[in-house]
């Protein structure tokens, strides 16, 4: 039979695109460490095979904004239109909050918002024994502060980007004891210490491994902790049926998968892998699809959500909600 072609729903009052830096696919769903994110799948559409375009901060950014992919460094380029650019023309007030100096003004990435803020986790020189990332709570605490500076008649569109699971690995010390205390070993999770692994230049006992991995899994804990705090905020200022909530990725983090770590370096599972979330009580029935799909169909989802026309003539990415929907 000849598919139906399906139109996107009417859009909400709030979209939240949620991006969590260096956030593997294998990290969530069941793994004890991700309950929110998890009842967020539940509830919402999940993709299994959802892939970033790019093993980086910056590239796979770009292409998530603007649907296009550019291979050479630095920002993007200001003639093409930006993600925030489309949902403001829909009327939306466009908010962002970065943890990440990748995706700041500097590099292009802030234009189109009304208000965009970086919120560095400070942890150049700091002292692993006492520092505790808590940028989560930090980026959350700005975003709420830009929605309710929001017109209650007004759409808003809230982009939020926390370095987490990003190093610096650096939980609260009572989650790190709680999930990480029976491994025998005192290894920190700050970035120096993963340069060095990733340079050569540091030898690891197999407790070592474990203890860097756990660390990362608690950073996934704690921010997921930190979402369901900032939904139930959410729920206080919109209807849950008004807010369109997204939950994804920049790029993975390889932890010794082919003998390194970080990211960046290399096109293999772990770190392009990512998850991706639709969670829309009421207007999404909960399901969950294996179709491969990449940054590209993302951006062309959020466009054709408004009503915008694809991202040039050429696009690579097709909307998702047909499938998503029941349609083509």
């Amino acid at each position: 039979p000849t598919p139906v072609p399906v139109d996107p729903p009417k859009p909400p009052r709030l979209v939240v695109l949620y991006v969590l830096d260096a956030l593997r696919a294998d990290h969530v769903g069941g793994r004890g460490f991700s309950p929110v994110l998890d009842r967020l799948a539940a509830e919402g559409v999940g993709f299994t095979d959802y892939a970033t375009i790019a093993p980086s901060t910056m590239t796979s950014t770009k292409a998530l904004f603007s649907g296009r992919i550019f291979l050479d460094r630095g920002g993007l380029p200001p003639d093409v239109e930006t993600l925030a650019e489309v949902m403001r023309s829909a009327g939306y007030r466009t908010l962002g909050v970065s943890g990440n100096g990748h995706v700041s003004d500097k590099y292009g990435l802030a234009r189109g918002f009304d208000e965009f803020a970086v919120v560095y986790p400070m942890a150049r020189r700091a002292d692993p024994l006492t520092y505790v990332n808590r940028n989560a709570a930090d980026i959350h605490r700005r975003g709420l502060e830009l929605v309710d500076g929001t017109s209650p008649d007004e759409p808003a569109f809230l982009y939020l980007h926390t370095v987490h699971p990003h190093t610096p690995y650096a939980p609260p010390h009572e989650l790190v004891r709680e999930m990480c205390g029976g491994i025998e070993s005192s290894i920190d999770g700050m970035s120096p210490t993963l340069i060095a692994i990733r340079d050569d230049e540091a030898g690891l006992s197999d407790a070592d491994r474990e203890r860097l991995r756990c660390l990362y899994a608690a950073s996934v804990a704690y921010n997921d902790a930190r979402i369901g705090e900032l939904a139930a905020e959410l729920a206080e200022r919109y209807p849950r049926h008004e807010t369109l909530f997204i939950v994804t990725s920049d790029h993975g983090e390889e932890f010794f998968d082919h003998g390194g770590v970080l990211h960046g370096h290399t096109l293999s599972d772990e770190l392009l892998r990512v998850p991706l979330i639709l969670h829309w009580p009421g207007r999404l029935e909960p399901s969950e699809f294996s179709l491969p799909i990449d940054t590209f169909d993302l951006h062309e989802t959020l466009r054709a959500l408004v009503g915008a026309p694809a991202s040039s003539a050429d696009a690579e990415g097709r909307s998702l909600w047909g499938v998503i929907l029941g349609g083509d």
